[in-house]
């Protein structure tokens, strides 16, 4: 992947998703079979809507590095850049982003992805930054 470039972008979201295949998967023991919650469907909805337009023209194919950072909307008495310190788990939002990276052609597989570098704080504007480079040889 060494000169194949950077992918950098923001997307604006009103308020990045909370659910995570964690806590949105739901088991049928009728059936058991296992599916999404609607919660889930919708959270993977939006980060894909969000982050669609900013697909490079073809997927990294080597090992990459990503910068995520997840800006959740200030409210009560949260300051700018304070650290985010609720649900979801910071590392459950990132598999729903790189498994959405993925399907999108960011990357050919989210395998690929050896480094991540993740922050989540309150923020404004609310959204999500990645930015994604190659590494290794």
């Amino acid at each position: 992947m060494p000169g194949e470039g950077v992918i950098e972008f923001f997307a604006p979201m009103r308020r990045p998703p909370t659910a995570t295949g964690a806590n949105g998967k739901r088991y049928d023991g009728r059936s058991g079979r296992v599916y999404d919650s609607e919660a889930l469907a919708k959270a993977r909805d939006a980060i894909e809507a969000a982050i669609a337009p900013h697909r490079p023209p073809r997927p990294l194919t080597g090992a990459c590095a990503v910068e995520v950072r997840w800006c959740y909307p200030l409210k009560g008495r949260h300051r700018q850049g304070e650290p985010y310190a609720q649900k979801p788990d910071i590392d459950n939002s990132c598999k729903a982003l790189f498994d959405a990276m993925q399907r999108l052609g960011f990357v050919a597989d989210d395998r690929l992805i050896v480094e991540e570098h993740v922050y989540q704080a309150w923020w404004e504007p609310s959204g999500l930054y990645v930015r994604i480079w190659g590494v290794g040889a």
